[in-house]
């Protein structure tokens, strides 16, 4: 992590592992950006947050911020990715789970997409 700020680590590897070759949802992405986040807080810099619109980012967002008294371990599903406009393109309400979820991948795919740069510096 030291030197000219690219993604090169020890040996020519990769700072991210596989995270780049298998998208943002490998373990190698959390444990990538955990040690780029340690590198900016040495640096006096703030950390990189995922956006809560994407399935990682929802999933700290809910750890982070429930109450502890009332927590329950979870994996991600769509119930705590915040809430999109469900309407369609003459203003009725969509009530087809499947076409809701869809949204809500597109939007969290969306909010991945636009992180990206953050990340890999892309």
């Amino acid at each position: 992590l030291e030197g000219g700020g690219g993604q090169e680590g020890v040996g020519g590897e990769s700072r991210f592992g596989d995270a780049q070759q298998h998208g943002a949802g490998s373990g190698g992405t959390q444990l990538g950006l955990a040690g780029v986040n340690a590198a900016r807080i040495a640096r006096g810099e703030q950390p990189l947050v995922f956006p809560e619109e994407s399935c990682h980012g929802a999933l700290c967002h809910y750890i982070t911020t429930s109450e502890a008294k009332h927590f329950q371990p979870m994996n991600v599903n769509f119930g705590i990715l915040p809430p999109v406009e469900m309407r369609d393109a003459n203003g009725r309400r969509i009530r087809d789970k499947k076409q809701k979820k869809q949204l809500l991948a597109e939007k969290a795919l969306a909010a991945i997409e636009a992180f990206k740069p953050q990340i890999f510096g892309c």
